[in-house]
C-alpha cells in the first residue's frame, strides 16, 4: 500500500490528518469542517466520526481515496 499511498500523494492527495487539521484551523462551524472532509481527495481510505455544538450535528463519515462511499447522520426518527 505504500508505493499506491505515494503516487497519491504525488498528484495532490493528502494525508488524512493534514485535512483534519485544515478543518480544525479554517473552520467556524459545522458545514464547513463537513464539506472540507467529504470533498478533499486522501491517500487512503478512512472514516471519520464528528458532532457539532448545535442539535442533529454528526455524522459518521465513510470515505475511499476518491468519494464519499456513505454518510450516517444524526436525525430524530
Amino acid at each position: 500500500m505504500l508505493i499506491p499511498n505515494l503516487l497519491l500523494m504525488h498528484t495532490g492527495a493528502n494525508q488524512v490528518f493534514w485535512i483534519v487539521r485544515e478543518a480544525f484551523e479554517k473552520c467556524d462551524d459545522y458545514s464547513c469542517a463537513a464539506k472540507k472532509l467529504t470533498t478533499q481527495t486522501t491517500i487512503a481510505p478512512v472514516y471519520f466520526i464528528m458532532a457539532g455544538v448545535n442539535p442533529y450535528e454528526g455524522m459518521v463519515l465513510t470515505r475511499d481515496r476518491f468519494k464519499v462511499a456513505n454518510i450516517r447522520s444524526l436525525t430524530v426518527e
